[in-house]
């Protein structure tokens, strides 16, 4: 801004703006310099007491309202984003009456498109009918009294929490045992089972079978060992499952637990299945934890434990014995004292390979979760590091 002083104060025009004291955002020494041009606007003074600005062109004032307006709208925009907002009673009033018109578990969800019990989805049928479940597989549900397919497409999102089923013991509906299929059948059509326990999988486009669970690849209780792709097509039936026996061709083709089962993915022993440790071997075992095994005999490396082929149906009972360590454990494991995070295992055959804090391990006999070097782990004897 260009400043003069007023002609009838031209006598002395310093006597008034000095008088400025009461303008905070004006630096005086500037406005004696700006009054030094007549061009734009005028200093004006009444009585000597109080200056007005007097604007000649309308560009003088347009210029700083815009730069007034952006700031004020980035500042407002700041604190929006950096002050919490503050719930109100009516908010969470309001809050809690969404919930109310979530639908309750067994509810017909498919208007609301969310449910009120912890972890539950809403899970569609058909066009009009869905409802608020845990899961929910594609194809008849044998729990469902409509033997109608379910297309289990999702409605909005899952409520926060975790879904727990207890207490919720479905039997089947009337129209299973019409309607679904047995063991010795194909379900292909079906997609469901008569049989406790049983859910109708996919082992190839001409055959599905009936049968508790799947894993891709050979099942010994099939009488063709050809492997399955496992896509499951209906619910499972409530129930428990009934035992079953190996196939005949499991003796003559499957591995035992000393052998490589990365080709076959089989095993002949009961109670075992094929273990993947990498992309090149696979061994028969009853269990497998993730990461490194101090009696594998082919080196050291992290098994991936990946399930390769259904498990062998029987029971197994190991005869107890002393583990015996591979010879790497010596130079590739850790001792007491020394940080495991990295070799995740320890040479002595009595210690386990425990996470203190993130990159830090120590070998233990045994993990407490009140120990007062691993308090802070809450599932501390669960979270072994390998073997």
């Amino acid at each position: 801004l260009e400043l003069k002083p007023v002609p009838e104060a031209s006598a002395a025009p310093r006597k008034h703006l000095k008088q400025i004291s009461f303008w905070p955002m004006v630096n005086q020494r500037a406005v004696l310099q700006l009054g030094s041009s007549e061009e734009n606007c005028e200093l004006l003074s009444e009585n000597g007491r109080r200056p007005i600005l007097r604007y000649s062109s309308w560009r003088a004032i347009s210029v700083p309202l815009v730069v007034f307006c952006l700031v004020a709208g980035a500042l407002s925009l700041a604190v929006s984003r950096l002050v919490p907002v503050a719930w109100s009673a009516d908010d969470l009033l309001e809050a809690a009456e969404v919930k109310k018109q979530c639908s309750k578990a067994g509810a017909n969800c498919n208007e609301t498109k969310c449910c009120q019990q912890a972890g539950a989805q809403c899970f569609a049928k058909d066009d009009m009918y869905a409802r608020c479940r845990g899961h929910c597989v594609s194809g008849p549900d044998p729990t469902d009294p409509n033997p109608e397919p379910w297309s289990c497409k999702e409605l909005g999102s899952p409520a926060s929490g975790h879904f727990s089923s207890q207490g919720w013991n479905p039997k089947p509906a009337k129209w299973v045992w019409k309607k679904c299929s047995n063991s010795s059948e194909s379900c292909l059509k079906s997609g469901c089972c008569k049989a406790g326990g049983n859910a109708c999988f996919k082992k190839n486009g001409t055959w599905a079978r009936c049968k508790p669970s799947c894993v891709d690849g050979p099942d010994p209780t099939d009488i063709d060992g050809r492997p399955w792709k496992c896509e499951q097509l209906g619910g499972k039936t409530p129930g428990n499952p009934a035992p079953v026996k190996a196939a005949s061709w499991v003796e003559d083709l499957c591995a035992t637990s000393n052998e490589s089962c990365s080709d076959v993915q089989c095993c002949k022993d009961p109670a075992h299945a094929c273990f993947e440790k990498n992309s090149s071997y696979a061994r028969c075992r009853t269990d497998c934890a993730p990461g490194i095994d101090l009696g594998d005999a082919t080196g050291w490396g992290k098994w991936s434990c990946k399930q390769l082929g259904d498990r062998t149906p029987g029971s197994h009972s190991p005869t107890p014995h002393q583990q015996r360590l591979a010879p790497w454990v010596k130079k590739r494991c850790s001792d007491y004292g020394e940080n495991c995070a990295s070799t995740k295992c320890c040479k002595d055959a009595t210690a386990q390979c425990y996470e203190q804090f993130p990159g830090h391990g120590a070998c233990m006999f045994k993990c407490l979760k009140d120990h007062k070097g691993f308090s802070h782990h809450r599932q501390c004897a669960k979270e072994a590091k390998g073997d």
